[in-house]
């Protein structure tokens, strides 16, 4: 998935690299990207520079964030953020308070976090999506496969205010008769039975 070269703090660091092959992403510190382009290279998907001697906070995989997180409060200003995969943000980004934000991946995040993302974000590749929010919603996040009952939508346990957020495939194994959440956000396939248009 990653290939991290970031710690690497000289060309000669990396002669010893013959060839990569079948990785998505390659992360080098910015003075070395002339070496590593000399390096043969097959099936890569992104090559994405860091600074020399960056502090990284970096997550892989499946995110998912608050956007109070994504101010880093505690944190150390000259950190960088760097996420590969998907990232899922569960409330709305006032600011990024990152030295760089670098994302490799799709992320999906409430509406009202337009401004503090597109000036936060320092490079991305992947798709920026965002979704209708209202402030004080619940936002509840499911990933990959995902089975539900028609009985489950009717969110019995929560409020009307909720969100439900899938990433990736949410299945309803039985018709849904009412939708118990503000709104059901499905980034990925959504496969529902006959009987639940209209919920």
């Amino acid at each position: 998935g990653v290939l991290d070269l970031s710690a690497m703090d000289s060309p000669e660091a990396l002669s010893g690299i013959r060839r990569i092959a079948n990785v998505g992403v390659i992360l080098v510190p910015q003075p070395l990207i002339q070496k590593l382009s000399a390096i043969p290279m097959q099936n890569v998907g992104t090559t994405i520079p860091v600074p020399a001697g960056a502090k990284l906070r970096a997550f892989t995989g499946t995110t998912i964030l608050s956007g109070e997180a994504l101010a880093n409060p505690d944190g150390d200003p000259a950190e960088v953020l760097l996420v590969t995969g998907s990232l899922a943000i569960t409330s709305p980004v006032r600011k990024v308070g990152y030295q760089q934000a670098i994302i490799s991946g799709s992320v999906i995040a409430p509406e009202g976090s337009e401004v503090a993302l597109g000036t936060g974000i320092s490079r991305m590749t992947g798709s920026l999506t965002y979704y209708p929010y209202t402030e004080g919603s619940a936002v509840r996040v499911r990933t990959g496969f995902q089975q539900v009952s028609g009985p489950d939508l009717a969110n019995p346990a929560g409020r009307e205010t909720d969100i439900l957020l899938s990433l990736g495939t949410l299945a309803i194994t039985s018709p849904v008769e009412r939708l118990g959440y503000q709104h059901l956000v499905v980034d990925g396939t959504l496969i529902a039975p006959p009987g639940s248009e209209a919920a």
